[in-house]
């Protein structure tokens, strides 16, 4: 895989991240019974951990397999 492919697909991995997290973000202190900003940022976290390992170990397998 060339680099350029590699680097864009980096950069749209990074970008599916960091909606992932202000979305999560934002729907959970949107949400009527959130009282702290701290329960949606550990929201979002979680989200973007469950995130992150699915799709690194898909990665993984796909250059493994």
């Amino acid at each position: 895989m060339s680099d350029i492919l590699k680097e864009h697909r980096e950069i749209k991995h990074q970008e599916a991240r960091k909606k992932i997290w202000t979305n999560v973000c934002a729907e959970v202190a949107g949400a009527f019974n959130c009282k702290k900003v701290e329960v949606a940022i550990d929201w979002a976290d979680k989200a973007l951990e469950a995130f992150d390992e699915r799709f690194n170990n898909q990665k993984k397998q796909q250059n493994n397999g």
